[in-house]
């Protein structure tokens, strides 16, 4: 198995975070994993279609107007775990 995003440039993961990259579908839309006072680190699954693998990418975005971005994303291969959530209602 290869690692379909280890010689990406910066204009390659623009385009992953745009959608706007060959072979690679957002599996989940981007969610908060963390917030600091300077920044906030998102992150994101996408399908590598051609291996049929997932990679979850991580990215920090500043909190602050006249921050600049260090755009510096890094990632994990991650697989689809099916979970069983049970929620309780009222009966009456």
């Amino acid at each position: 198995m290869t690692d379909p995003l280890k010689d990406f440039t910066n204009d390659d993961w623009k385009d992953l975070l745009e959608e706007d990259k060959p072979d690679f579908y957002s599996a989940t839309d981007p969610t908060y994993e963390d917030k600091r006072r300077w920044v906030t680190v998102m992150s994101q699954v996408f399908l590598y279609e051609p291996e049929d693998t997932f990679w979850r990418v991580y990215w920090e975005i500043g909190n602050t107007e006249d921050q600049e971005p260090d755009f510096a994303p890094w990632y994990e291969q991650v697989e689809e775990t099916f979970v069983t959530t049970t929620v309780y209602k009222r009966i009456a």
